[in-house]
């Protein structure tokens, strides 16, 4: 990425002439002056150039300062004094504070001079792999052969490599046998001349003359690279000036920003270039650098081309840009996020999402936000494409502004940034609860929705909130136990914006205003954003459903095309009857197509003791579903209905009838209908307010007028019996049924309640409600007259007679209530007792049950238990035989033992007796006799030997000993854990049958006591 004409490791030009130095002989390695081979081959290095060795002597130059300085985590200061009248390039190294002179660079005349004030060169320099620097990480060199293969490179090319240092003259060139190995010389300096030398130079330093430029070779390194003592190819000038450039301290930028971490580089003839503690580092990386870079910290490979580590690269740059923004906040941060937007992925930026600071992100989010100072743009990442365009545009209302990914994983990382989605998720979460107003549309959305939620266990218990969408465009969302979801949905225009149907096609086009709920598809459409919710919650929450979604959608689609709507209740037209009406299309569809009938079941609730019931949603199958016959000829039993678990009269109907009529309700209470399927579960559709049946009216003369539907069946079957008793007192022509249909009337219809009964001036008392039912059911020509008759004389009594009879009639009237409480205090008993006995078989049953499976369980474990115990017993089998063979083995062991001792004895007799001989010879010592010596000597070998052989023989037995015994201990252990497990399972086992079958007995006892 920068031009390679400045490029100091340009390749060398073919016209180059090598000259190579002739090899001096062999001298055998001397120590001190001599010839030490250095192990490298002619053709070692081979892509090694005349710039990467320079790039090593500089290296060393500068490594060498700080060690001698010690300015190890400091930066001394060069001065580039340039071409002096002598056309000498000068280069000088001085201490940053007191300006003293620490060494320098020289270009004189063909030759390269590099000196280190104070400093050694040891011997052991010279083999590979030996550096000093290794463990330094303020140094740069670390491998131990720069300066080694530095001299190999300058030598191929025909120049001349010496150091001077310790006193001596370290001269490089080839030399072995094919002349192709690299050697260095040695040669200490003249002994009178290195005098000379040293007393010249410390006189002048008495006398406090500045230090020249010109080293020492006994206290000093310097390394002289071309034509040194008249040998050698000499380095043009023009070579020099290039080769100096792969340090920066010799070729320094003029725009750069320093930071702890390294320098950031921003010239253009620099672009492309990464250097390493200021010295220029080669090699392609794989993707391309837009700036420069100088790294303080870092480790490079032998061939010097990167940093070893590429995510160690990637943190230092994210560093270096990071401080270099703190720095220089209006340079740094623009070229940074061009950086990161640029459809190039420049290698500046590799990784910058793990390695990002996040101070530098939060200024990267707030320059983004003051180009967006109106608010108008959205930002998003750009591979995400067209999903996220949509949201913002239609959603969001905003201008997508896309991100490249390295800023949008940037900015992620500390959740500086949101997606669309997220957005609208907050946006909603927010938004203030719907203030739109309760219409019979919305009415039937939310209960619809209410509906299907109860459907799903996992939704069930979700608390539904319908939040204003004025800011908030995003449908729905889920968050803990709350379900949020827009208030456009309440609204028949705006929730169809997006999915209209041929309903809201003929309503815009006709300009008709849609106020009831038909359209099943918007509900079904929320309940598949809901199960999209839930997709996206943990897992627990999504199991926790036993159906599949596929089974879900399909019963959510078939309960809403099922559930009744448009429900209303309005007064009958006799008092105490309310009429109910509804609308399901789903049931004349399948009448007229396949002639059967859908059933509903329509409950008359009490508002005064049922009034939660309005919040139900779903119909269960723990209703009863006992359904009347119907009467011959098709049609409604309108005065025919049974009582619900509540205690409030119901009745099943079909649904394609759209109406069924509730009599004798009591005027005194308010009702509202609950309508569903019989086919559970079913959803109950929206109840209308609550509505009082008509009372009974008094005509212009005092009579109760005829209250043709309010009696009861209940009512007029108890005076039936009271009438059969014979208590009437004579006047059983009242009550005659001759031409009465209680016959046809249902006897569960629920009893009025005394003290809800109207008084006399809310339409007479009870009996005088009776003789109007009465009467108007003896309309026949034959009773007319007769029933009348008894009216009047009821009415108006005009003797002692009549009037006795009317206090006796009205006595017996006040006690009705009372028997009518009786009786439904009785039924209701009845009714409790047989739910009750309901309960206790289920109990029964229920506990029976649990026994089977816990005799299933308990059978089980004993099979395991039964396992488990020969299982141990096959172990303790398994032991036993190993014991044995212990055993066996120890016995063999203890006859070795025997023997050994044996021969332990034997050889102590043999020592007694070698022992007396060689006293016996004690005398004869000194005699010639060298045969018997040997002899001797043999024997006491052979002595030695077997008391080594006794000693292993001893410590073996021992061993042995001790194993038998830890054996024996084992084998011991072994069985009485054994048969302690197996007491200890047998007694469990016994216990546990012995506890189960007391556990599954109580219960089992209390639930027939109480059934009992």
């Amino acid at each position: 990425m920068f031009d390679s004409s400045m490029d100091p490791f340009a390749s060398e030009s073919e016209s180059d002439t090598i000259q190579y130095g002739t090899p001096d002989e062999d001298d055998g390695g001397i120590l001190c002056d001599g010839k030490q081979s250095l192990g490298l081959e002619f053709s070692y290095a081979s892509d090694w150039r005349r710039p990467h060795a320079i790039r090593e002597y500089h290296q060393n130059w500068m490594d060498g300062i700080k060690e001698a300085s010690k300015l190890k985590n400091r930066a001394f200061t060069i001065l580039d004094r340039g071409f002096d009248s002598k056309d000498v390039y000068t280069i000088e190294a001085r201490h940053p504070d007191t300006g003293k002179l620490l060494g320098f660079i020289l270009w004189n005349n063909g030759t390269i001079q590099y000196s280190n004030f104070g400093a050694q060169l040891s011997r052991k320099a010279l083999n590979l792999g030996v550096s000093t620097k290794r463990d330094d990480a303020d140094l740069v060199g670390i491998h131990g052969e720069g300066f080694k293969v530095a001299s190999l490179v300058m030598i191929r090319r025909g120049y001349r490599v010496r150091y001077e240092a310790s006193k001596y003259y370290w001269s490089f060139q080839f030399g072995g046998r094919d002349g192709d190995i690299l050697y260095c010389k040695l040669t200490r300096m003249e002994g009178k001349k290195l005098e000379k030398q040293m007393e010249e130079y410390d006189a002048k330093a008495r006398s406090g003359s500045a230090r020249e430029l010109k080293a020492n070779i006994w206290e000093d390194v310097t390394v002289k690279i071309g034509r040194v003592q008249g040998k050698g190819n000499k380095v043009e000038r023009a070579d020099f000036l290039r080769w100096i450039k792969v340090s920066l301290d010799l070729d320094r930028p003029s725009k750069s920003i320093h930071t702890r971490h390294g320098s950031l580089i921003l010239d253009d003839q620099f672009k492309g270039r990464i250097y390493l503690k200021s010295l220029l580092l080669e090699g392609e990386s794989a993707l391309p650098f837009k700036f420069c870079y100088d790294f303080c910290r870092g480790e490079v490979n032998r061939d010097r081309q990167r940093l070893s580590n590429p995510r160690e690269e990637a943190k230092t740059l994210a560093q270096i840009w990071g401080e270099a923004v703190r720095l220089n906040e209006a340079i740094a941060l623009p070229e940074l996020i061009e950086l990161l937007q640029a459809n190039t992925h420049w290698a500046d930026v590799n990784l910058a999402e793990e390695h990002i600071s996040i101070e530098t992100a939060k200024k990267i989010w707030q320059r983004l936000q003051d180009e967006n100072a109106e608010g108008r743009r959205f930002y998003y990442c750009d591979q995400n494409g067209d999903r996220d365009i949509e949201l913002i545009t239609k959603s969001l209302q905003k201008e997508p502004a896309p991100l490249k990914k390295a800023t949008w994983l940037a900015l992620r990382r500390f959740n500086l940034i949101s997606t669309p989605e997220e957005q609208g998720h907050h946006l909603l979460q927010n938004a203030p609860e719907t203030d739109l107003p309760k219409t019979p549309y919305s009415k039937d959305v939310e209960r619809a929705l209410r509906c299907v939620l109860a459907l799903d266990s996992r939704t069930r218990d979700l608390r539904l909130h319908f939040r204003s969408g004025a800011n908030a465009e995003l449908d729905v969302l889920l968050q803990c136990s709350n379900l949020l979801v827009n208030d456009k949905w309440l609204d028949f225009q705006a929730s169809h914006e997006k999915s209209p149907c041929s309903l809201f096609l003929e309503a815009t086009a006709e300009r008709i205003s849609i106020d009831r709920f038909s359209c099943s598809h918007i509900i079904k459409n929320l309940h598949d954003l809901v199960l999209v919710e839930l997709s996206k919650g943990s897992g627990t929450q999504q199991n926790r459903c036993s159906r599949s979604e596929d089974y879900l959608r399909q019963l959510v689609n078939e309960k809403i095309d099922q559930m009744p709507c448009m429900v209303e209740v309005v007064q009958g037209e006799a008092a105490g009857v309310l009429e109910v009406s509804w609308i399901h299309v789903e049931s004349e569809k399948i009448s007229r197509l396949h002639r059967l009938e859908l059933k509903g079941r329509i409950t008359m609730h009490r508002e005064s003791t049922c009034a939660d019931k309005k919040s139900e949603l779903l119909a269960l199958s723990g209703a009863s579903e006992r359904e009347l016959p119907s009467p011959e000829g098709g049609g409604l039993i309108e005065n025919s209905h049974q009582i619900g678990s509540c205690g409030c009269p119901e009745k099943i109907v079909s649904l394609k009838d759209r109406r069924a009529v509730f009599h004798g309700l009591s005027y005194a209470e308010e009702y509202f209908p609950m309508v569903a399927r019989t086919d559970t579960p079913a959803f109950f559709a929206l109840p209308p307010n609550a509505l009082r049946p008509k009372a009974p009216g008094i005509d212009l003369s005092g009579r109760p007028a005829p209250i043709q539907e309010c009696a009861s069946p209940a009512l007029l079957a108890m005076h039936e019996d009271y009438d059969r008793d014979g208590q009437n007192g004579g006047f059983e022509n009242l009550y005659d049924d001759s031409n009465s249909d209680e016959g046809n009337m249902n006897y569960d219809t629920p009893l009025e309640d005394s003290s809800r009964r109207g008084s006399v001036s809310d339409g007479g008392s009870d009996m005088s409600r009776l003789n109007g039912t009465v009467g108007s059911k003896s309309e026949s020509p034959a009773s007319l007259p007769h029933a009348q008759s008894q009216e009047d004389s009821i009415s108006q009594p005009d003797d002692g007679e009549s009037q006795s009879q009317h206090k006796q009639l009205m006595a017996e009237d006040r006690q009705i209530p009372n028997l009518k409480a009786e009786i439904e205090k009785r039924k209701i008993s009845e009714d409790a007792k047989d739910q009750h006995l309901q309960a206790l078989k289920a109990e029964v049953a229920t506990l029976r049950r649990q026994l089977d499976i816990q005799g299933q369980q308990s059978k089980q474990l004993m099979e395991t238990q039964r396992e488990l115990l020969a299982l141990q017993e096959w172990e303790l089998g398994e032991a036993k035989t190993e014991l044995t063979a212990q055993a066996e083995a120890l016995d063999i062991n203890e006859r070795q033992l025997e023997q050994s001792k044996g021969d332990v004895e034997r050889l102590q007799s043999l020592l007694e007796d070698l022992n007396v001989k060689q006293a016996a010879n004690a005398s004869t010592a000194n005699r010639p006799g060298g045969g018997q010596d040997k002899a001797m000597q043999a024997l006491l070998d052979e002595v030695q030997q077997l008391k080594q052989q006794n000693k292993q023989l001893t410590f073996h037995l021992e061993r042995a000993d001790e194993e038998v015994r830890k054996a024996l201990d084992m084998v011991g252990s072994a069985t009485r854990r054994a048969d302690a497990s197996s007491a200890t399972a047998k007694r469990k086992r016994i216990r546990k049958e012995y506890d189960e079958d007391e556990d599954a007995l109580s219960p089992l006892e209390g639930a027939m006591k109480r059934a009992r």
